[in-house]
């Protein structure tokens, strides 16, 4: 399936696969980042990476935290709010 997003957890990267259960891979997200193409990808901060393209909903929670719903994928991802600031500034 297309990758929705990759997410730094220790010393792998999760990787969120439309239509798809999330895989864990030993790399990391900088190996991601030169991988994966920048037309479709943004990096938010330095656990996450983000395809502009999946990104089906934005809603926020509080002053501090947002979910992002990912084409595809049940489990929105939480970002905080340099994230959500980041993110609106690359779509």
């Amino acid at each position: 399936g297309q990758i929705a997003a990759a997410q730094v957890q220790g010393d792998y990267t999760r990787i969120f696969a439309a239509e798809g259960k999330p895989v864990m891979i030993k790399s990391t997200l900088s190996q991601w980042e030169h991988q994966l193409p920048a037309a479709l990808f943004s990096k938010i901060s330095r656990r996450l990476l983000v395809n502009r393209k999946q990104i089906q909903q934005i809603v926020p929670l509080d002053r501090e935290n947002t979910h992002v719903f990912l084409n595809g994928i049940a489990e929105p991802l939480l970002l905080s709010r340099i994230e959500l600031r980041r993110l609106k500034g690359v779509l």
